[in-house]
């Protein structure tokens, strides 16, 4: 396969959770050595719970990565709910960015924040975390896909976490979609 082991670094932080459908509390890791967690939530389709916001920012906190929180999908909702939740998390997260990643709106500062650093891309299905990475990096080619009428969420259409170096330096890891962090 080519690939080999040629270092094994010391863990300076990691971002972990709960291994999902057990009772006890075993830990998965999700990615170690981050310069950086986004959390990227949306208000609607599909809507994510502030109470996930609030467990992806604890985890990050307890891993000690440092957060920022993207709300993505802004021509859902109206400008109302964003200065709620700006308002909300302005003091939780050192950056609360919000974009519309099908537009592209508001995108550009992500490329000089990821630029050079290890990040992690973490959230629900759905709200839009390959179709951001794939803005970031158009050679990356992520698949996205499209939310159930069904259900109203996001399809895992991201089955694993992966590593891409990122065009301009540093390295982006997409992941599917958290239904839960505990």
């Amino acid at each position: 396969n080519g690939w080999r082991l040629i270092e094994r670094l010391a863990r300076r932080n990691e971002f972990t959770r709960r291994m999902p459908g057990t009772s006890r509390s075993v830990p998965q890791v999700m990615a170690v050595n981050l310069d950086l967690v986004i959390i990227v939530a949306s208000v609607k389709a599909p809507r994510t719970s502030t109470g996930l916001i609030d467990r992806l920012l604890v985890t990050a906190a307890l891993g000690d990565v440092p957060a920022m929180l993207v709300i993505n999908k802004t021509d859902l909702t109206t400008a109302e709910k964003l200065s709620e939740l700006e308002e909300l998390y302005r003091n939780a997260v050192e950056n609360v960015l919000f974009t519309n990643a099908v537009t592209g709106a508001n995108l550009e500062p992500l490329g000089d924040i990821i630029s050079g650093k290890t990040v992690l891309l973490a959230g629900p299905s759905g709200t839009g975390k390959s179709t951001i990475a794939n803005y970031i990096d158009p050679n990356l080619d992520i698949k996205v896909g499209e939310i159930s009428k069904a259900t109203g969420k996001g399809k895992h259409t991201t089955t694993t976490a992966e590593l891409h170096a990122v065009q301009g330096g540093g390295w982006l890891t997409d992941t599917p979609g958290l239904r839960e962090c505990g």
